[in-house]
């Protein structure tokens, strides 16, 4: 069940529409998802942390879903998704927090959590890495690094191509708690998504996957005192579970949590495995970081 409260917004940082949504009780738990997604994948852990008594702010990143979106790679510089963040944190008033970050998310959240660790209760990282395109070249299929620098092309000849069959697509908006996603396959999630969504869409997408790949935490991960908590699928091909280890030794807050590993989820497994992840999450933030202090809130 949404709650009453929850709202939708949209504000200008230095020109650039950023799109989200807030719910502001104590405590508030921040949610950054990854590439060619919107916030709606965290569906399943907003609405259950709600359920408790949580505020969450859930933004489409810039470039994603109804944030601009944006064609050159150079305006994804990861001091560019720190600066939108705390524009954010700072118009909703917003003080400490817990962020819960996925893919490309995770690594906004390693760099906020080393800027601001006085505002940082605790870190969820799913699916994350501290250099992307090196974790690929070292754990990776490596056939499939090739095909990986092919898939911006690719992408935008299929867009063209399902243009002729899809219309209005300008308007596309994936609700990624849907059953739909939770069964697709990895090629099928990215035939829906650069076949349904507009052409912008797709230059803004193949420019993100640049500017990430130049994104590197091995000398901030080092910074991040937060306790940490690690989850991964343990089919994820894209950044393999090893990165969750090898993240956890760079993480000072990762020592001694143990990453969750979820057997035969994917990259995706916040919307794949949302039970397993949420209960996690659980576990971590209800039992140690929040006790007491997250629990169901008392009828009216």
């Amino acid at each position: 069940m949404i709650p009453a409260e929850l709202k939708g917004k949209k504000l200008n940082v230095e020109g650039v529409q950023i799109y989200y949504e807030i719910l502001n009780r104590d405590p508030v738990l921040i949610y950054l998802h990854g590439n060619s997604t919107n916030h709606t994948v965290f569906s399943h852990q907003r609405g259950n942390f709600h359920s408790l008594g949580a505020g969450s702010l859930a933004p489409d990143l810039r470039g994603e879903g109804r944030s601009a979106h944006l064609p050159d790679a150079g305006s994804y510089a990861l001091d560019s998704h720190v600066s939108d963040l705390e524009k954010l944190v700072q118009a909703e008033g917003i003080g400490n927090a817990t962020i819960v970050a996925h893919s490309r998310g995770t690594m906004v959240a390693q760099a906020y959590a080393a800027k601001h660790p006085e505002n940082v209760d605790a870190l969820v990282l799913i699916s994350a890495s501290y250099d992307f395109l090196e974790t690929f070249r070292k754990h990776g299929p490596a056939w499939m690094l090739s095909l990986k620098f092919l898939a911006g092309p690719l992408g935008v000849a299929y867009n063209r191509l399902a243009g002729l069959a899809h219309h209005n697509r300008e308007d596309y908006y994936p609700d990624f708690s849907s059953e739909k996603f939770r069964k697709i396959s990895d090629l099928s999630f990215a035939l829906e998504i650069y076949g349904r969504v507009s052409p912008s869409y797709v230059r803004s997408i193949n420019a993100i996957g640049k500017a990430v790949d130049m994104w590197n935490m091995e000398s901030t991960a080092p910074l991040i005192k937060s306790p940490t908590l690690l989850i991964h699928g343990g089919a994820d091909w894209l950044v393999p579970p090893r990165a969750a280890y090898e993240l956890q030794e760079m993480i000072p807050g990762a020592k001694g949590i143990p990453p969750v590993i979820v057997p035969n989820a994917r990259h995706g497994v916040h919307f794949q495995a949302p039970e397993q992840v949420t209960a996690a999450m659980e576990k971590f933030l209800v039992g140690e970081i929040y006790q007491g202090r997250l629990r169901p809130p008392l009828p009216k």
